[in-house]
């Protein structure tokens, strides 16, 4: 057991946590060719992390640091792609090397292929908690069978929704802590009534978790672009799908709903104060988003390497950088929309400002994205107007 262990074991009961994020890129491949993914998948182009041993010594560096000691109370560190369950030997070293330590692990996972070597420890470690929280906690991506069988087919061009809506439910099965990561576009929202149906049928047969629901993300990358009457199209599609996602959640009782959308969630992204992203080549970015960026644009994002001595006073100098003006939104904070998910790398690429920061926080810059929101606010208003009155 390493010393850090020794000294974060007495943490595991806690419920509340300060906790520090690192994406990890394992591998660029991936066994899929997901039409609205911008990492690409042209495998013969593409690479796996460089040294294994040099990202655990990264890790041991950063838990022993007096600076993180400090700032934090456990560590997360995100397993990405590509598809990481390709490198799943090196998913099961990392969780074994810090079986005892306060890290986390969230695994990012397609959830087409899980041997069963890496099923094992899953299971394994599934009554493991850190802070309260899953020692290992895996996202499956799945975006309802009507929108998954479009765009998140393999590279066959084959259909995978079947497959890992059987995933989810085994993961279900081995009490395994599982949750669903569901993606939309805007030429897709007029099939998220019937994602939504299939997610909801699916957590009707799922038994031990809890933390399932419909919770889709509108690519950010794929609003950019649209022309007027494309806009236009979208905005009475995404409009029509809300009401009919309505006219079912208005039933639930209770002040959550099982359509996420419709709770309060505007959430600040955490890149740049609360989390890193290391490449292949392990070089450190600002977020997981830059590493799929050319090779010029990622420069600008780049904050240091792992096998560098200075790597933690560089991390500590990026974010206390970003903490100066953190909570200034601009014009933002007087939106009154009761959702909103903002992509600040995504931002920072449209934004015709100046300054680092001054980029990176630009939230208004894709308005085509703030209409889509202001539009489920309107509908979200209704059903709390209509509660009230019941």
């Amino acid at each position: 057991m390493t010393t850090s262990a020794k000294k974060s074991m007495p943490l595991q009961n806690r419920s509340r946590m300060k906790i520090y994020n690192v994406d990890v890129n394992l591998t660029q491949k991936c066994t899929f060719g997901c039409e609205y993914c911008f990492e690409g998948c042209d495998d013969s182009k593409l690479k796996d992390f460089y040294d294994p041993m040099l990202l655990k010594h990264f890790i041991f560096k950063l838990i022993d640091s007096p600076w993180f000691k400090k700032n934090y109370e456990a560590l997360n560190i995100g397993l990405w792609g590509g598809e990481p369950t390709i490198k799943s030997d090196w998913i099961i070293d990392l969780i074994e090397t810090f079986m005892f330590d306060t890290v986390k692990f969230g695994l990012f996972t397609n959830g087409y292929k899980i041997d069963y070597e890496l099923r094992k420890i899953l299971t394994d470690v599934r009554s493991f908690k850190v802070c309260g929280q899953p020692k290992v906690t895996t996202q499956i991506s799945y975006d309802g069978r009507p929108i998954h069988d479009l765009y998140r087919r393999d590279k066959f061009n084959s259909l995978t929704s079947t497959t890992v809506r059987d995933q989810i439910l085994k993961f279900d099965r081995d009490r395994i802590p599982v949750v669903i990561k569901s993606v939309v576009t805007p030429e897709s929202f007029k099939y998220m009534y019937d994602a939504y149906k299939d997610i909801k049928s699916l957590y009707k047969e799922c038994k031990n978790n809890t933390t399932l629901n419909y919770f889709p993300t509108i690519d950010y990358y794929g609003t950019n672009n649209l022309d007027h009457t494309e806009l236009e199209t979208a905005k009475k599609e995404l409009k029509d799908v809300l009401i009919k996602i309505a006219s079912e959640e208005i039933h639930i009782e209770g002040d959550k709903f099982f359509f996420r959308w419709f709770n309060n969630t505007r959430n600040l992204c955490t890149a740049g104060h609360g989390m890193v992203a290391v490449d292949v080549d392990g070089h450190i970015y600002t977020c997981h988003a830059c590493l799929y960026d050319d090779r010029q644009k990622k420069f600008k994002h780049r904050i240091s390497n792992i096998e560098l001595e200075t790597v933690v006073d560089d991390l500590e100098r990026m974010h206390n950088e970003f903490a100066v003006g953190l909570q200034d939104e601009g014009d933002c904070k007087n939106c009154d929309v009761n959702f909103c998910l903002r992509c600040n790398h995504a931002k920072y690429d449209q934004s015709k400002r100046k300054g680092y920061l001054d980029k990176w926080r630009d939230y208004q810059n894709q308005p085509n994205l703030c209409e889509f929101y202001k539009i489920n606010s309107v509908v979200t208003k209704s059903i709390h107007e209509h509660r009230r009155n019941k």
